[in-house]
């Protein structure tokens, strides 16, 4: 529930939320107070094809919309695009690889077939 929380209130979860100021940001907390979850048989059925969760907000002047995902970002059959991946190893790696460090790891795995070592990635990291 608490990663859900923080999607919605910031759009997106990223390491940083996982700060230990950050786990108790009393509005996460606050929105987890008014979830409730609820298991839906028919969509569990679709495991493990598919990963389906559907999320309905309630708002207080009764309007509810409703989204439903059978297969997250990064799934096999809802593959991210390479920038994404980019994007998305750039941001884990932020304040451990410096961009220099990111960029060469990045060029190294995308050439990784002609690698004659992989010792090469570990020597990009440890730079």
């Amino acid at each position: 529930m608490w990663v859900t929380a923080v999607a919605l209130l910031y759009g997106t979860v990223e390491l940083y939320h996982y700060k230990p100021e950050n786990i108790r940001d009393p509005r996460v907390l606050s929105l987890i107070r008014k979830m409730k979850v609820n298991v839906d048989p028919e969509l569990d059925k679709l495991y493990p094809s598919a990963i389906p969760n559907r999320i309905t907000v309630k708002f207080r002047d009764g309007r509810e919309l409703t989204a439903r995902v059978d297969h997250p970002r990064g799934h096999p059959k809802n593959p991210m695009s390479d920038e994404e991946v980019e994007d998305k190893f750039r941001k884990l790696t932020d304040g451990l690889l410096t961009s220099g460090q990111a960029n060469i790891v990045i060029n190294l795995v995308k050439n990784l077939e002609n690698l004659k070592d992989v010792k090469q990635i570990l020597k990009a990291i440890v730079i």
